[in-house]
Order: C-alpha cells, then structure tokens, then sequence
C-alpha cells in the first residue's frame, strides 16, 4: 500500500489521490480530523526544502469524504524525498491502526493511493 514521489525537479508534481476504504469516512470522525491535520502539517513541512505540496478533500456532499487529491510540487530528491515519503507512508500506514473513541483498534479502516510507480522506494 506505499506510495512514493519518485524524484522531482523544479516544477515538477506528483499528483496522488488517497481513497478511503472500506468506504466514505465522515469528515467530523475523529480519525480522519487526525489523519487530515497529519497531512496538512507533513505538506506544510515541503516549503522547508523549497517544495510544496496541497490537498484537497473529495466529498458526496453530506459530509463524507470519498477521496483526498494530494500534489507534491519538486524540487524533491536525495535525503529530502526519502524522509518525506516515509513520513507519508507512515500516515498512511498508521491511519489503519489508529483508533477513534467509536471504533477498535485496528481501525479497519485504509487508505488506498492511485498512484503506486514509486512504492518500492526506501520507505
């Protein structure tokens, strides 16, 4: 289930949607507060290494979100895009482990990325 940059020049983006599985999660649950605020401050974090990166939430409508469409905007490469892209795997691996008040632990719940060309990159 990883997902991976690859390297980025300048200018460059990686454009990824994250799906929720094993459906829509609501946007209030509290796993998804924290997975969502876990994702902006780890994009947030790009500018630090002269990248960026935005996302966007893909939801039905009644306060459930099917989907996040994440870009990765270069450059990004070396040292900075392997400690990027293990903290991304992480958030997304951690997301299935997580709890909220309401659920057990596991969550049953992932998240599955559209985009997999780089997944085997050291993360």
């Amino acid at each position: 289930m990883g997902a991976g940059t690859g390297p980025l020049v300048t200018g460059q983006t990686y454009s990824v949607t994250l799906n929720f599985g094993p459906g829509p999660i609501h946007e209030n649950d509290v796993l998804y507060t924290n997975f969502r605020s876990a994702l902006a401050w780890l994009l947030g974090g790009l500018t630090s290494v002269s990248a960026q990166g935005t996302f966007s939430e893909n939801d039905d409508g009644e306060g459930n979100i099917i989907s996040i469409s994440v870009d990765v905007t270069g450059p990004l490469d070396g040292a900075d895009r392997e400690n990027f892209n293990r903290a991304f795997n992480r958030l997304l691996w951690g997301f299935r482990l997580r709890k909220s008040p309401e659920q057990p632990s596991p969550s049953h719940r992932f998240v599955i990325p559209t985009d997999t060309r780089f997944r085997d990159e050291e993360t």
